[in-house]
């Protein structure tokens, strides 16, 4: 099953100070880490940033499309609205800009356990984790 990298670089940073995407850890920007993590596992990669946010260039080996996001403002979950209708179908792993210590190999595991549910989502100390989840597209 081909997994699209859905990566939501659009929120505006308020608490974090500056713009997380471009935010360097060990020496690249934050968004790089993460395309990085799914260059290797998904076939292609989708990014959503806010309306005239310019990201930092970041190098992929697999298509990468970057959308504006069609809500101001929103939140997260108008992100992924914004990501799921620009992937015309099939299954999605969804996570945001600022997580430099993903490791790529969380998408194909949550996606080998999909099943015929909608959505496979970590739970960590009981909160459901759905910024590093797999979404099945048409139906979110």
């Amino acid at each position: 099953m081909g997994i699209t990298g859905l990566i939501l670089a659009g929120g505006l940073s308020t608490r974090f100070g500056s713009d997380k995407a471009a935010a360097v850890v060990a020496g690249k920007p934050m968004l790089q880490w993460v395309v990085d993590a799914l260059d290797g596992v998904c076939e292609t990669i989708v990014v959503v940033r806010a309306a005239g946010h310019v990201l930092p260039g970041v190098a992929c080996s697999r298509p990468l499309e970057v959308v504006e996001d069609m809500y101001v403002a929103m939140g997260p979950l108008a992100g992924l609205v914004t990501g799921f209708e620009s992937i015309e179908e099939g299954v999605c792993f969804a996570t945001s800009c600022d997580a430099p210590l993903l490791r790529g190999g969380l998408a194909p595991f949550l996606a080998a356990r999909l099943g015929t549910a909608d959505i496979a989502a970590p739970v960590v100390e009981g909160r459901l984790q759905p910024l590093n989840a797999v979404y099945r597209v048409e139906r979110c």
